[in-house]
């Protein structure tokens, strides 16, 4: 039994969790969500370099929820997912035990905010080089090639909502775009009603997104939608000073207002 399992067994043979969401096989050869209710499938449970998808998007879920006692499987993405819901308000400490995995591979048990704060810091990593290069590029275009760049990707949207999805950060009970009186955003996937959305949907995570790109890996038709929110993130962190994803405490820059913030946005 591995480590990872053997952490997982004394969660469920001492009574602390009723629940645990990790990665497992499948059938396809690759790697999917499992949920755990009992220590006898353990062994079912795996991490590896495939296990990249960010479990935090079925906390809020209310199947999820009734189980009381949680624990999850985490990597960095998904432990900075943990500390921005609970700068929002919704999870608070100790309702749920996680299984992080540092950058060498190994698990840890955390079990607090100020112990994951600590995780956090001990394992960053850089994004892809790809991702960089690519921000680089759209960067350093005019105002109107990055508008062509954008307006391009986004007529490929077949607005399926997967972004959406797979977002720990899109918990809203009723999206925006469900919303239809009135209809603040066009349903069908044209070039006004698809730039709706992912305007939209970038403003809503502007300052919020901590980074796991999983929105991009999830889109079936390839558009970059992790570069809107770092861009955003980017601009948030040199104007206001602030990363979401770091601390339990953080203050959301576009709802908080301190006397020291910058006005030169002003024109």
């Amino acid at each position: 039994m591995t480590e990872l399992q053997n952490i997982a067994k004394k969660l469920f043979d001492d009574g602390s969790i009723n629940l645990l969401i990790g990665y497992s096989n499948n059938e396809n050869g690759g790697t999917s969500a499992i949920f755990i209710d009992n220590s006898a499938d353990i062994d079912k449970l795996i991490y590896n370099e495939n296990c990249h998808q960010n479990l935090m998007v079925y906390f809020q879920k209310p199947e999820v929820k009734k189980f009381g006692k949680l624990a999850f499987v985490v990597s960095l993405p998904g432990l900075k997912s943990v500390l921005e819901i609970a700068s929002e308000n919704q999870i608070k400490d100790g309702d749920a035990y996680f299984i992080a995995i540092d950058k060498d591979g190994n698990p840890s048990l955390l079990q607090d905010f100020h112990q994951i704060e600590d995780f956090i810091t001990n394992n960053q990593t850089k994004p892809p080089m790809g991702l960089l290069k690519l921000m680089e590029k759209i960067n350093n275009m005019t105002r109107e090639e990055r508008w062509q760049y954008w307006t391009d990707e986004f007529s490929k949207c077949i607005k399926c909502y997967a972004c959406r999805s797979v977002c720990p950060l899109c918990y809203c009970t009723q999206c925006i775009t469900d919303i239809n009186i009135p209809q603040w955003i066009s349903t069908e996937s044209s070039p006004i009603g698809n730039l709706d959305w992912h305007i939209a949907r970038a403003m809503h995570l502007a300052g919020r997104c901590i980074g796991c790109g999983e929105c991009m890996k999830a889109c079936p038709v390839d558009i970059p939608l992790a570069l809107l929110t770092a861009n955003l993130n980017k601009s948030i962190a040199i104007h206001f000073g602030d990363e979401p994803g770091m601390k339990a405490d953080y203050k959301y820059p576009l709802s908080h207002y301190k006397l020291e913030d910058k006005e030169n946005f002003i024109r």
